[in-house]
């Protein structure tokens, strides 16, 4: 079975991924706020913001990816008798 990922989803992966490297980037050239508690505020957004980034990159490059290669290697296996099949056959009198 094949995956497909939709466009919204792809679409949304890019906006997330983009918004939290701007925002980094943003923070870095002009710094934190002085007030404390605007300052915490913007540390928790970005926070926030960063570990739904690395969710959405963990989903395309981690878990989806391993669970295609997971399906294929699934597929291809071909599946091996019982080991004391004969024995057991033999032993019930079949």
């Amino acid at each position: 079975m094949k995956q497909h990922r939709g466009i919204t989803a792809s679409f949304l992966a890019l906006v997330v991924v983009t918004g939290a490297g701007y925002l980094d980037f943003y923070i870095l050239q002009n710094g934190l706020p002085r007030s404390t508690d605007t300052a915490n505020v913007v540390v928790m957004i970005l926070t926030a913001w960063n570990g739904i980034a690395a969710m959405v990159c963990n989903y395309y490059y981690g878990a989806s990816h391993d669970a295609k290669r997971a399906t294929e290697i699934m597929g291809a296996a071909v599946p091996s008798p019982e080991p004391n099949a004969t024995e057991s056959a033999k032993a019930n009198g079949s």
